[in-house]
């Protein structure tokens, strides 16, 4: 969530506070899929320097050993990360309710800050250096366009798959760097049961795994590469 303010000129410039809201879930799975490194690089190249990290949900269900396959040290850590290294402000809210509540009141206080002339930002603001909207939203369209690489388009093919977790991904993406690498390699194949292998032979387990590229998703990306007809 993001918010701005009107300067008395009629520019519209972003307000030094944003809010990255996670539920425990969606905490949980840009962890395994590793989104959640990429978010938090996006967000401190945002150019605004008060960032709150949002988790919504019942942090207690991951007190046990493990939650949804992530060992509950691991989420722990993470935040625990967030907040001390990447200086942002982690809170934690225990339902929807509770987030729009303190939304509303960061947004009473943004607005007590800004609303010094008949509801312009403030002059001195400005003069620290607020980006308008437009510089904001335009740094924000390069950011994402410069990043956007072949092979980040094939990673994140891979993860919609069910059983390709991160470090499996990773572990693809390192030996067929892009689709056409690994095409290539299918067209080499001498048969159906060659290729549906393939990945099963060639890919090396992940540093600290005991397994790697498991049957059924190696004839599953097989299928997803080769197939000429889906359904």
């Amino acid at each position: 969530m993001l918010w701005v303010g009107r300067a008395a000129d009629g520019v519209t410039y972003v307000l030094n506070c944003i809010v990255e809201r996670k539920k425990v879930d969606d905490l949980v799975s840009s962890i395994m899929d590793h989104r959640y490194t990429e978010q938090k690089f996006r967000l401190r190249g945002c150019g605004i320097s008060n960032v709150v990290y949002l988790v919504e949900g019942a942090l207690d269900r991951v007190t046990g050993s493990h939650f949804k396959g992530l060992p509950s040290t691991t989420i722990e850590s993470a935040l625990l990360h967030t907040q001390l290294l990447d200086n942002f402000h982690v809170v934690h809210t225990h339902s929807i309710e509770e987030t729009v509540s303190y939304l509303c009141s960061v947004t009473k206080f943004l607005r007590s800050h800004v609303d010094a002339r008949e509801g312009a930002i403030d002059a001195a603001y400005i003069a620290a250096g607020a980006p308008t909207l437009d510089e904001f939203n335009e740094a924000t369209c390069k950011y994402r366009s410069s990043r956007v690489t072949v092979g980040g388009v094939f990673a994140a093919q891979l993860l919609q798959l069910p059983q390709c977790s991160g470090a499996i991904c990773a572990a693809i993406a390192h030996e067929y760097p892009t689709p056409r690498r690994l095409m290539q390699a299918y067209a080499a194949c001498t048969d159906d049961e060659e290729r549906t292998t393939l990945l099963r032979r060639t890919v090396a387990a992940p540093p600290g795994a005991q397994r790697g590229v498991g049957p059924a998703l190696s004839e599953q990306v097989c299928r997803m590469y080769t197939a000429n007809e889906y359904g």
